[in-house]
Parts: C-alpha cells; sequence; structure tokens
C-alpha cells in the first residue's frame, strides 16, 4: 500500500506553541510515520538520522514527487534533506590582475637574489680553480727544486707553456702522458689532447662561448718538417702569468723601482726557450723561491685574466675580439707583459707612458694586460706562497706593480686591496 499525504501526520498541523505539547507531538508524529515506512506498503522512503534539541529522533523530508523520482499520484517520497551550498565565485579580472601583479613583484624581489646566490658559488668554483693551480706549482716546486717554465721550447721541443707542466700535480696524469713533446701545443698531432677542456683552468663566471683561436707555424725545435703551414688549436683558460711590468714615466710611476722596460726577469716565473730576447734558464725548474726576495706572501704568481677572446672595457664587451696567437690555450705561453690602464680601461701606460696617475686601474679595466674577472668589485690571484687572493678594483697601478715585481725591495703600503 502506497504511503498518501494522508497516511502521515503532518508536523507542522500537530505541533502546538507548548514546547512540551510540541516535543510529544513531534516524537508521536514521527513513530506514526516510522510505523506506517516499516510496515510496508511505500515505493520510495529514505531515512536521516539527526540529533534534535529536545533529544534523538528521527526526521524525515517530506518532498513533493516533483522534486525527485516519479511517483504515484498523491505519493511522497522521504529523503535526507541535503544543504545546497551556493558556487564559489571565480576570479574577477581585477583580482586575477592583482595576483599577477604580486608574483610580479615578487619574481622582481626574488631574481636578484637567485642571480647573487649562484655568482657566489660561481666565484667559490672559481676560487678553488686557483687554488688547486696554486698547490700545484707548489707541488711541482717541492718535486723540482723550483717553479715550472713560463714558456717552454727547445731545439728537439715544441712550444708550450707552465700549464703543461702543472698537468701532473693537478690530477691530469693522462693528459700529460697523451702529450707530445716534440711538437708545439698547436700541431695537429697534440690538438685532440690540447683541445681536451679542464675545467681547472676555466672560471665558471666567465661569458665566454667561443674558444680562443691558437696559431703559430711549426717551430725549429718541431719534429713536424712542415715549416710553412699555419696551424690551429681552439682553447679555453682563463688564467695568465705576467711575464713583464710597464708602468708610466711620469705621476706614481717615478715611486716605483725601474728596470728595463718589459723586463720579464722580476716575475714570478722564468722562462726556458731558445729565443734569446727571454729570461731563460734552460732547465724544468729555473725560479727558485729563494730568488723570490720581496717574500712569496706578497708576490703575484698568476692572475684571473677571464674572457678571451672576447675583448671586455670595463664590463662592456667591444669588437673585434682579442688575437691571441700561441695563447689562449691552458697548454699554450700563457703570459702576458702587464700594465695599468685608465679608469675607462681605454688608455693603458704601453700606448701612453706619460698619462702618468691616470694610469691607476689595474683590476677589471680591460682583461688583455691586466688582472680581470667577472666578478663583482674583484677578482681572484694567486701568490707565491700558494694562498689565494681576492682582490678588489681599488688595486692601485703602484701596488699592482709592486706585487707583480719580485724583487723591488719596496713595502706595500696599502694593503687594503685585498678581501
Amino acid at each position: 500500500m502506497a504511503t498518501t499525504r494522508a497516511d502521515i501526520p503532518m508536523p507542522g498541523l500537530l505541533w502546538g506553541a507548548n514546547p512540551e505539547r510540541r516535543a510529544n507531538q513531534r516524537s508521536a508524529s514521527i513513530h506514526a510515520a516510522h510505523r506506517q515506512l516499516t510496515t510496508g506498503g511505500h515505493r520510495k522512503i529514505s531515512a536521516l538520522f539527526a540529533t534534535e534539541p529536545l533529544g534523538m529522533g528521527i526526521a524525515y523530508s517530506l518532498l513533493p514527487p516533483e522534486r525527485n523520482q516519479p511517483a504515484a499520484s498523491g505519493e511522497y517520497d522521504l529523503r535526507p534533506r541535503q544543504s545546497l551550498r551556493p558556487a564559489r565565485p571565480a576570479f574577477t579580472l581585477v583580482e586575477l590582475l592583482v595576483v599577477i601583479a604580486i608574483i610580479g613583484v615578487l619574481v622582481a624581489l626574488l631574481l636578484p637574489a637567485v642571480q647573487a646566490a649562484r655568482e657566489a658559488a660561481r666565484r667559490n668554483q672559481c676560487a678553488n680553480n686557483v687554488k688547486q693551480l696554486g698547490l700545484g706549482f707548489m707541488n711541482y716546486e717541492s718535486a723540482h727544486g723550483g717553479l715550472p717554465p713560463r714558456r717552454w721550447n727547445r731545439d728537439n721541443e715544441g712550444y708550450t707553456g707552465w700549464g703543461t707542466f702543472l698537468l701532473p700535480y693537478i690530477e691530469q696524469q693522462g693528459v700529460y702522458n697523451a702529450y707530445k713533446w716534440e711538437y708545439d701545443f698547436y700541431d695537429p698531432v697534440n690538438k685532440a689532447v690540447v683541445e681536451t677542456q679542464l675545467p681547472v683552468f676555466i672560471c665558471p663566471s666567465s661569458p665566454r662561448e667561443e674558444p680562443a683561436l691558437c696559431t703559430g707555424k711549426a717551430t725549429a725545435g718541431s719534429a713536424n718538417t712542415d715549416k710553412g703551414t699555419t696551424f690551429t688549436v681552439e682553447g679555453r683558460i682563463d688564467y695568465l702569468a705576467p711575464n713583464g711590468m710597464t708602468v708610466p714615466t711620469t705621476g706614481w710611476g717615478q715611486k716605483f723601482t725601474k728596470f728595463d722596460n718589459n723586463s720579464n726577469w722580476h716575475q714570478a716565473m722564468l722562462d726556458s726557450t731558445t729565443n734569446t730576447a727571454f729570461a731563460n734558464v734552460m732547465n724544468r725548474a729555473p725560479r727558485k723561491l729563494k730568488d723570490i726576495t720581496d717574500g712569496t706572501s706578497q708576490t703575484l704568481l698568476i692572475n684571473e685574466t677571464a674572457g678571451w677572446p672576447q675583448q671586455w672595457v670595463g664590463r662592456t664587451r667591444v669588437m673585434p675580439d682579442l688575437t691571441v696567437g700561441n695563447r689562449g690555450s691552458w697548454a699554450g705561453w700563457q703570459a702576458f707583459v702587464y700594465w695599468p690602464y685608465s679608469s675607462d680601461g681605454l688608455m693603458d701606460a704601453n700606448a701612453n707612458p706619460t698619462a702618468g696617475d691616470l694610469l691607476d686601474c689595474a683590476v677589471n679595466c680591460n682583461n688583455f694586460h691586466a688582472i680581470y674577472g667577472f666578478h663583482v668589485g674583484g677578482a681572484l690571484v694567486t701568490f707565491c706562497d700558494g694562498s689565494v687572493r681576492y682582490v678588489n678594483e681599488q688595486l692601485d697601478g703602484l701596488t699592482f706593480s709592486q706585487i707583480v715585481v719580485i724583487d723591488d725591495d719596496q713595502v706595500i703600503e696599502n694593503v687594503n686591496f685585498i678581501n
């Protein structure tokens, strides 16, 4: 038998205003409905148990058929009450633009910090490189009684430089064994070996993408009988050694102990070549540490001169790129005469010797004949005691000259350039 409207007492009609009576009426109404529901006769009924303010009971929702499943005429479906929440409104255009603006501000605030953290990591790696090279020099000196040749060639051996001599002392014995000393470093015989990229010679802060092109013809000492062809090898290195020091003839240059201009006898390393113009001592350990009378902790050994073959003046790359000849490779003659520049990097003591005090910039002014790194405010150097220093951009020309030269007997007054 189907349950009809007349069969179920309506709570709205039975409940009075008196609370006690209303409670009794509610209970009677619910039990009457429950008895009829449990005796059968209904078609679609569902129950919802709920906690009533005046006690625990069973509450049924009496819904007309049109709001539920189709039912016979006069029938009711008893279903649980359902809470219909309003749909959550979507973002308005203004709200979306505000969110985008906030994200943009956060990115703008965080990006410099991320970049600074990355550069700090690159600088640490670069410092680790020059530290390893410094230890390589010290181990070489311990094994051979002196520093390696700055530049090298013999009647029966080709061109190479200090980097090749260091290989066994910087964990590159395999590369050292593969190198053919009887040929120049740029010879096709050595091309595959020399073009091996060794991270210890490369500063990760350098923006260089293209390699330096090192060129030369077979030298008299080379076993290559083709003396007319110009050979080329690709190189990557960001560290350089001095083989001379040029100072201005006026201004602060008059305070510096004079040697023969561009003299290459007074730097940390010496040469061992057949070129009589070089500072040659014909053995594999030409410079003894006892010769460094200014003190190994006061004398420059190698430094960053990064970015070759790109040419940088100040913090601006200029064209054309540098032509480095037989330099630019870890196996090459990686040494140059040093000189100070003007603050804009456009004048130097070699081309403008009478510019005097205008030539007072030694760090990050020009990446050709001086110290240059792509770090904020300075560059990394290694001294002859193996220590690594960070020299800032306030390094003046006189102090620069004093640390390059091993025996000027001058007291370095400006010590604030070292961080």
